[in-house]
């Protein structure tokens, strides 16, 4: 399990790997790298969960880099588009979760988590289209501590 919690506000998003989608390979790429992600989000007005399948292996794996790197200072900002929309630099296949770095301080850093459709907040089942975002500020430190754990939770999941 992964927790990143706003320093300010308690405000969070967990995410775990459960398990393959499919119990047993059956030779399709896709279908036997399938993983079943836990979340549980809090946001200053809501606290909730999912249980998904949201990433493929390789997604995984992807995602536990992205947290290096935004630790470190190399993901770029964010900037939101013509529609005034901000997109995220890490998404997946199954659009659940995406991620993207959306302000850098000198000793913190701004972590914008997308949700979408099955890993959206009990409010927005009315919403036709299903997204919501939530901004973190943390640390460096706690981004790379979160990779760390990541990787370490992955582990368990290899490509097959």
């Amino acid at each position: 399990m992964v927790r990143i919690t706003d320093a300010s506000n308690g405000n969070f998003v967990e995410l775990a790997p459960v398990r393959y989608q499919f119990e047993r390979a059956g030779g399709d790429t896709y279908d036997d790298n399938w993983l079943i992600i836990r979340g549980e989000v809090k946001s200053t007005t809501e606290l909730w969960g999912f249980c998904d399948p949201c990433l493929l292996t390789s997604e995984a794996e992807h995602l536990g880099d992205w947290l290096r790197s935004a630790a470190l200072g190399l993901e770029g900002l964010r900037q939101p588009e013509e529609d005034d929309e901000t997109v995220p630099s890490f998404n997946a296949l199954e659009p659940n979760i995406g991620l993207g770095v959306v302000a850098v301080e000198r000793d913190s850093v701004t972590v914008r988590f997308f949700l979408w459709l099955e890993a959206t907040p009990p409010s927005s089942a009315d919403d036709a289209q299903m997204d919501y975002f939530l901004d973190l500020v943390t640390t460096p430190d706690a981004l790379s501590r979160a990779a760390t754990e990541w990787e370490d939770e992955c582990a368990r999941f290899p490509e097959r």
